[in-house]
């Protein structure tokens, strides 16, 4: 954590503390008018074409073809079908079991429009609240929580298509409180249909709050979701598979399973994010407990998914726990008709913009960045001509470093900008590899290696994995190597990414040098080529 710190001041300067000190009241200002500002900005979304636009923010946008990658796979080979395409080449799409259907096509068709609208919608289901407390207070925290930087980042930051399923935990939430538990059903089972993530959330929460209530209610409201989601396990075992199939590969990738695993992810329990929020989360609990009398039983459970999230084992992403805390944040307050609490409610609604992940270059540590949806389709046609040459029904392998079983290391600090040609190659319907699916299926001790970027490695992997074409990359603005050359390869297209600094916006969603990428074409005699390099490595 003192790393981090040190970081911060580097980069900002020592004047950061103060800015820090002073964030609540600049947010308070600046986040309504970053709002309205990108709201008009959001404006072009009005004249359709939604596909060529993914998310506001650039990392973002790029980082979420992922779910994209997920839908057109989906769309070709159905929710029980094995893709050619992902993973080692006989991808299992009925082990999707986390997967939404409905949520998963409108994000494919509109991935800057549905997180926004989902996100107004969840807004607009606190409406039921003002019915039932004071009219003044209920819009007053309404208010609050929409030009809260929790919510602006929700809208045009971190929200994905799990964003359908949050817009109805604030009508759960309410069932609960005043007791209409057909209400609390009805949403839930609605919020099946957009994210597993939040009925799990939810069952959780319900489990606490029918141990606070001391009746089945809140859990049986659940129920039905719950057994929805349950059936997306059957199409796994329709192709042969079983539930514990579909659970394994995932409890390994988030950290709870640790039996042969291969990718350990190393937990660093004092990141200065995750303590930031905890304080955030506590000062909140303890002051409402103050000051209404009343222990926050549900609160409680909220804090605790999120030690455990980010301590244990990374169920979900980071905005799902965002996200649950703010509703539940809201749902307190409008059970609590108190003004000394809304100091520390704006507090844990609306953190530092720093801490929520804006990664623009423009953006201070203290105010959200004006952002505009993001147009993907530009960098799309380009990836596109990039892997022309490779044609449908061939392989292509991106070399990268061993990371030597660290999860953190995997994919050599490239993971966002591989997305894209992932996502392109399905479109293609070329297999690429490496991409997360494959690292999931190769993620037991001794599993068959897809690493390696030195020529003899990558040798070894053209020859195993019956490989067309290979991705090299080097630091951007240099010549290619000259040893792939040498043994036969052509190299057939470039892509340098500092050349698309338009397109990305000046903005870096990788770590490390700016990469240049060539598309090579595996010589025929790859095999011969092979056992020749080995000889000579074998021979010092």
């Amino acid at each position: 954590m003192k790393e981090e710190l040190q970081r911060l001041v580097d980069k900002f300067g020592w004047f950061i503390i103060v800015r820090v000190l002073a964030y609540p009241v600049t947010t308070l200002v600046m986040t309504p008018v970053r709002f309205f500002q990108t709201l008009w900005s959001a404006r072009i979304l009005a004249a359709g074409k939604w596909s060529d636009y993914n998310r506001f923010a650039v990392t973002n946008g790029i980082n979420s073809l992922f779910y994209w990658t997920q839908a057109k796979n989906l769309d070709y080979f159905g929710r029980g079908g094995v893709s050619p395409f992902l993973g080692l080449g006989e991808c299992q799409l009925g082990q999707w079991f986390q997967v939404t259907l409905v949520s998963s096509y409108f994000y494919f068709c509109a991935g800057a429009v549905l997180p926004l609208l989902s996100m107004f919608g969840w807004w607009g289901m606190h409406f039921f609240w003002l019915e039932s407390v004071p009219f003044w207070w209920g819009a007053l925290i309404l208010v609050v929580a929409l030009f809260s930087t929790k919510f602006y980042a929700g809208a045009f930051g971190y929200l994905n298509y799990n964003a359908l399923g949050w817009m109805f935990f604030p009508l759960g939430l309410w069932g609960w409180v005043t007791g209409q538990y057909w209400i609390a059903c009805v949403a839930w089972f609605a919020a099946s249909f957009g994210s597993f993530t939040v009925v799990f959330i939810a069952s959780i929460l319900a489990v606490a709050y029918s141990c606070q209530e001391m009746t089945w209610l809140p859990l049986l409201s659940v129920m039905p979701a719950g057994c929805k989601l349950l059936t997306h396990f059957l199409w796994s075992t329709r192709t042969g598979g079983n539930v514990w199939g579909c659970l394994n590969p995932v409890l390994k990738l988030i950290g709870f399973q640790k039996i042969n695993v291969k990718y350990r992810r190393k937990r660093n329990l004092l990141n200065i994010r995750h303590v930031y929020f905890f304080l955030l989360y506590f000062q909140f609990g303890l002051v409402y407990w103050w000051i209404s009398g009343q222990l926050p039983i549900l609160w409680g459970a909220g804090v605790a998914l999120y030690l455990v999230n980010t301590m244990v084992a990374r169920f979900a992403d980071e905005q799902s726990l965002y996200m649950t805390m703010f509703g539940l944040a809201v749902a307190l307050m409008m059970q609590q008709v108190d003004l000394m609490l809304l100091p520390s409610f704006w507090l844990v609604i609306s953190p530092l913009p720093l801490m929520l992940g804006f990664k623009s270059v423009a953006a201070p540590p203290d105010i959200p960045p004006a952002l505009a949806p993001f147009r993907v389709r530009g960098l799309i046609d380009s990836m596109s001509d990039f892997l022309a040459p490779v044609t449908s029904g061939k392989r292509v392998l991106m070399a990268f470093t061993d990371p030597e079983n660290c999860y953190e290391k995997i994919f050599d600090g490239y993971r966002v900008l591989l997305e894209l040609p992932i996502f392109v190659s399905t479109l293609k319907k070329v297999h690429f590899l490496p991409s997360w699916w494959a690292v999931m299926e190769t993620n037991y001790e001794g599993a068959p290696n897809i690493w390696g970027r030195r020529v003899d490695e990558v040798l070894e992997n053209v020859s195993r994995w019956k490989v067309d074409h290979v991705i090299v990359y080097q630091d951007s603005g240099s010549v290619l190597d000259g040893c792939w050359a040498g043994i036969g390869f052509e190299a057939v297209s470039v892509f340098d990414w500092a050349e698309y600094a338009e397109d990305l916006r000046h903005e870096t969603p990788w770590s490390g040098p700016t990469p240049k990428w060539w598309l090579l074409k595996v010589p025929s005699c790859s095999k011969h080529v092979f056992n020749s390099v080995s000889v000579v490595n074998s021979h010092g």
